[in-house]
């Protein structure tokens, strides 16, 4: 197999600057996998959060000072796993990043750069940018639910779909359940219709799709006791802890008489983020229950950086935006008898990564054709180096205006992050080693890895096709004041916006 590569001269950070996946030969181990029987390959269950600030975690959260949020059962995962450091969203939105995990390439690539439908655009800023060219998830596209399907497993969807047009259904999940764009209301009834879900009076639509996960689970043990021994895939795409903010009156009412923190201090949000680490609780006590724990592969992620209704500290900034606040995630793996309790991994990762890798742990053969930009972890699983020169990618075309870091674009190699910001046309260079809160812009100071990266990123955004923002010959910079979210002027658009679909 091949990979892609850029040569730009006398390089500082390496002679040769990779972007694409770098796949090596594949060692013995590799090889065993892809002749594993049926009954022998793991299940697989990802737990994809919404909105999840990194700190918000007891595992990553506690050494900045958040003794405030309890997360226990996700805590625990940690500690009979491997909790990655440097580990990022594709986007600092939720659609992007969906469209990404799912089918192993960037955004960019995809056309695919915002939520869906995408925030309305201004008209007068300095820089032309419009809503996500792609509105839904290709049809062409083969998810990782597909290629698992194909390869013997059973799939079921749970949660926050948000990719447009289309269902799981459509995408090779066998069975779906909540599949909407989003979801407004947390406790039942449930106001937006949820695919093959009910509940009760007091359930929560999380509670909800942990007991049918934990059902079909146990139908799957009579099963396996029965002789048909199908591992499963559990792709549980949680709708918390995206807002708006809802609890339990008796968890907000416990975490208001809890010591806050500097940073951490909203009852309401830690008491909602109880209700998500309790399920993850649930449905781990459900794979133990019926005898699946020590053969099933854990993954937890987030999909974006949290929002301002708590703290990314020390990260800069917040869901939206392309500062670590907005794309570092939490990522942690859990696999008994294969990964070494408690264990970290430096390893940067990237949502693309995740198709690649699930592969390998199904014993699937890769499908590089497929998932384009995405690199396979599996051997950092087992505490090995996968790729010392690995850079990754984002490229945000948008205004938001929750996040004036961007339209930009950014890459990451080694300690250095760049940021290419097309509104201002400014350009910032971080060292995350020594600079987690991005403070210091060294971009002035290190000419030659400024020029690097601008280069390397170039070549990305060619390789991509990437839409890039053009100057805006209708700027007006007082009249771009109107077009806050919020303001006159985006109201004025989305009443018109609303009023042409009426006709």
């Amino acid at each position: 197999m091949t990979s892609r590569k850029i040569a730009i001269g006398a390089l500082m950070l390496s002679t040769t600057l990779w972007w694409a996946p770098t796949l090596n030969a594949e060692t013995e181990a590799d090889k065993a996998t892809e002749n594993l029987k049926l009954s022998e390959k793991p299940n697989i269950v990802i737990l994809f959060a919404d909105d999840l600030g990194i700190t918000d975690l007891g595992c990553y959260g506690l050494e900045h000072g958040n003794t405030y949020h309890e997360t226990p059962n996700i805590d625990e995962l940690a500690r009979q796993g491997m909790l990655f450091t440097d580990a990022y969203a594709a986007s600092p939105v939720c659609s992007p990043t969906r469209a990404s995990i799912l089918t192993g390439k960037y955004p960019a690539r995809l056309r695919l750069t915002d939520f869906l439908p995408g925030q309305l655009q201004p008209q007068f800023r300095g820089v032309t940018a419009s809503q996500p060219e792609q509105q839904f998830l290709p049809p062409e596209e083969i998810t990782f639910g597909q290629a698992l399907k194909e390869g013997g497993y059973a799939t079921w969807f749970f949660g926050k779909w948000h990719l447009g047009k289309g269902s799981p259904t459509d995408f090779g999940f066998e069975q779906e359940y909540g599949a909407q764009q989003s979801e407004a209301n947390r406790f039942y009834p449930f106001k937006k219709k949820q695919k093959n879900v009910s509940g009760k009076e007091g359930d929560t639509i999380t509670d909800v799709f942990t007991a049918k996960a934990a059902e079909l689970i146990g139908i799957q043990r009579q099963q396996w006791d029965g002789g048909h021994q199908q591992p499963f895939l559990i792709y549980m795409s949680y709708y918390l802890v995206h807002m708006p903010i809802i609890a339990r009156e008796e968890g907000i009412a416990y975490f208001e008489a809890k010591k806050k923190t500097q940073h951490w201090k909203r009852a309401d949000y830690a008491a909602m983020l109880k209700i998500l680490d309790d399920n993850v609780g649930r449905l781990m006590q459900a794979l133990k229950d019926n005898g699946f724990a020590d053969n099933t592969v854990v993954l937890f992620y987030s999909d974006n950086g949290g929002h301002t209704c708590t703290s990314n500290y020390p990260y800069k900034g917040y869901k939206g935006g392309i500062y670590e606040g907005g794309i570092k995630e939490p990522l942690i793996v859990k696999w008994p008898g294969h990964i070494a309790p408690g264990s970290k991994s430096t390893e940067l990762v990237n949502t693309p990564d995740i198709y690649p890798t699930m592969l390998q742990l199904a014993g699937l053969p890769l499908k590089p054709e497929q998932h384009t930009d995405g690199q396979s972890f599996f051997n950092a699983l087992a505490g090995k180096r996968i790729n010392v020169d690995k850079a990754i990618f984002w490229h945000h075309p948008h205004y938001r205006d929750n996040a004036p870091s961007v339209p930009a674009s950014v890459v990451r190699k080694g300690n250095y992050k760049l940021i290419r910001h097309y509104d201002s046309g400014s350009t910032e260079l971080f060292n995350l080693q020594h600079d987690t809160s991005e403070t210091q812009n060294i971009s002035h100071s290190n000419p030659e890895v400024t020029k690097e990266l601008n280069l390397l990123l170039d070549a990305w955004l060619k390789d991509v096709d990437a839409v890039i923002p053009q100057k805006n010959p209708h700027c007006d910079l007082e009249k771009a004041k109107t077009e806050m979210w919020g303001g006159p002027g985006d109201v004025a658009r989305r009443k018109a916006k609303l009023s042409s679909k009426a006709e």
